[in-house]
């Protein structure tokens, strides 16, 4: 079952395939080393299908591969509803993304990411769920196929074959350590920040992390020392930042960091402005306004209704 992140109220309103759209990867088909890195694009091919937006989750075996970093600079996505978060203790890496005008092609870059290979073998890297949205106003989703990529890690040069009977401890500690040490934690990724509040409204904001990563959140008033929460994402990467504290007016800046399971840190996430202030009179009167032209309509027909009883009731009285 198809499993959607940032667009998926729009795909699930039409669920049907008008044409056979795929999602797939684009990976290195030669043997490669370990320690190597590689770059795995990820392209749509829409078969001659106008698309505005689409979305992936991809899955790849973390005792193999680890995502070094995503690069977007070359994308045909203008904006993301899910910003590209990537998970190397779970194997995962998700996006939704939409275009700024329609497209067609049967090589549209979605974005790539720069992988790592950890250890020997053949591994792939996989496309598990995702969608493929159609610019026909009806939000379809036409994606029929999903990719998968085969990356084989090999050893490098000559195999050291060595007798059974020696030991080596000391160079599989010495390998599991260096591994440990590339450890790369993800920096918690913020959904639906508001920009503006009033005095006195709660501050919550919802996004994702790494799965059980110990979050802190840093929010800073002014100029002032940036005051610090911790809480714990839950096993889906999920977290709610909520403090007890109602905003007070001014000017804040919140941000986050991540810290994995191994001690290994995120760099910072990105730090949202939240402005809180006092409704204005413009917008004192504009929030009036749009109040009253829902009530309108309301308070109209109740007099309507109130006139016709009364009416009726004056025919029945002269009636008698």
């Amino acid at each position: 079952m198809i499993r959607f992140f940032g667009l998926g109220a729009i795909a699930l309103l039409s669920p049907l395939f008008s044409q056979a759209a795929s999602l797939y990867l684009a990976a290195p088909q030669t043997p490669l080393s370990v320690g190597d890195s590689f770059v795995i694009e990820v392209r749509a091919d829409t078969q001659g299908e106008s698309v505005s937006a689409a979305e992936a989750e991809i899955a790849f075996d973390p005792g193999m591969f680890l995502i070094r970093s995503v690069d977007t600079s070359s994308s045909v996505f203008s904006s993301w509803p899910t910003q590209p978060f990537f998970s190397n203790e779970n194997g995962r890496l998700v996006f939704a993304g939409w275009m700024d005008t329609a497209r067609a092609g049967e090589e549209i870059l979605l974005l790539k990411f720069e992988v790592e290979a950890r250890s020997n073998g053949s591994g792939d890297v996989r496309i598990e769920s995702g969608a493929i949205i159609a610019a026909d106003g009806r939000g379809s989703n036409i994606v029929s196929s999903l990719g998968v990529g085969v990356v084989t890690i090999a050893p490098q040069g000559k195999t050291d074959i060595r007798p059974s009977s020696t030991p080596e401890p000391e160079a599989t500690i010495e390998s599991e350590q260096s591994l440990a040490s590339t450890s790369v934690v993800s920096p918690p990724l913020f959904e639906n920040v508001p920009r503006e509040l009033t005095p006195g409204d709660r501050l919550v904001i919802k996004g994702f992390a790494p799965p059980g990563a110990r979050l802190v959140f840093f929010v800073q008033e002014g100029e002032e020392a940036p005051a610090e929460t911790v809480l714990m994402s839950a096993a889906d990467g999920s977290f709610t930042f909520a403090p007890n504290e109602r905003m007070r007016e001014g000017v804040y800046r919140v941000w986050a960091i991540a810290e994995g399971k191994g001690g290994d840190k995120s760099g910072e996430s990105e730090r949202h402005s939240i402005t809180v202030r006092s409704l204005g009179f413009a917008a004192a009167a504009a929030v009036s306004a749009e109040m009253l032209s829902a009530i309108f309509p309301f308070v109209a027909a109740l007099l309507v209704i109130g006139l016709s009883i009364g009416y009726l009731f004056h025919r029945r009285s002269r009636t008698e």
